[in-house]
């Protein structure tokens, strides 16, 4: 099964920045009519008028995935203007580097919210219409930090891991129903020149070692449209070192705990769990 994306309905979240405006604009350049979400008025407003210019079809509707309201009024809309939903794109996400015990109850629950309740919740808001069709593609931005350890970011590779196991399982039971409901997971690395990890280097003032590598993001959007084009399942980005730990901590995770440590694979996210740690006291 595989989607024709001219003229398909794609619903993006974390639409206003980052990967979500590099998704946007690769869709629109094969023809897809895009439903555009954030919490952002502004930015996400200039997504638009900027896809609008190069003659796409789009729409932006300001939305708090986080708010399940804000998520059911996103999807009825998006299907009032646009029709119903073909692809969905679950990309909002925010990151959270500290030493866990100095992480607040709220937001503990702010990136479990946005990153796995959002991410669950659209997609039984609109998997009854891909039922219905039988057809459809849901394609899950997880990261590098679902599939292996993330110290000083453990909330958020909790979160991520609950976003892999979502959406392995989910895949498996469209295909139990035989149904034409593609489920993706794309696990980037470290994204080059935007994202998460860009805005923890400028913010922090450290980098990842070299052996991790980073992605540009249009390998990251080429990602997504070959997994809705193909139907592919799960997507690992960063060749090398990220792929061999990945295998590592699935299959000896000792050995794979003392080649992270002695490659200093995680001492940039020490060093930021410092920094934060070190203002917030002052």
């Amino acid at each position: 099964m595989s989607i024709d994306l001219k003229d398909a309905v794609v619903l993006i979240t974390g639409a206003s920045r980052g990967i979500g405006v590099e998704m946007a604009v690769a869709l629109a350049a094969e023809g897809a009519k895009l439903a555009l979400a954030a919490r952002s008025a502004d930015k996400l407003d200039a997504v638009r008028e900027q896809l609008v210019a190069s003659g796409a079809t789009a729409i932006a509707i300001p939305t708090d995935v986080s708010d399940d309201e804000a998520l059911q009024r996103l999807v009825d809309q998006t299907e009032t203007e646009l029709g119903p939903i073909d692809v969905l794109i679950n990309n909002a996400g925010v990151e959270s580097v500290d030493y866990l015990e100095q992480v607040s109850a709220d937001e503990v629950r702010k990136v479990l919210d946005i990153n796995v309740v959002a991410v669950i919740r659209l997609t039984q808001m609109v998997l009854p219409g891909m039922k219905k069709r039988n057809r459809g593609h849901i394609v899950n931005i997880a990261s590098f930090a679902g599939l292996v350890p993330t110290p000083f970011g453990e909330v958020y590779s909790a979160s991520k891991h609950a976003v892999v196991g979502f959406s392995k399982s989910l895949r498996v039971a469209m295909k139990l129903d035989d149904l034409d409901i593609g489920v993706s997971m794309i696990c980037p690395g470290y994204i080059s020149k935007t994202g998460m990890y860009w805005d923890m280097k400028l913010k922090d003032g450290v980098s990842a070692p070299r052996s991790m590598g980073t992605t540009p993001p249009r390998v990251v959007t080429q990602a997504v449209l070959s997994c809705i084009r193909y139907n592919q399942g799960d997507v690992i980005l960063n060749p090398g070192l990220p792929r061999t730990m990945v295998l590592l901590t699935l299959a000896f995770p000792r050995v794979a705990t003392w080649v992270g440590l002695k490659l200093g694979m995680w001492d940039f996210q020490h060093q930021a769990a410092r920094k934060r740690s070190h203002e917030n006291s002052v």
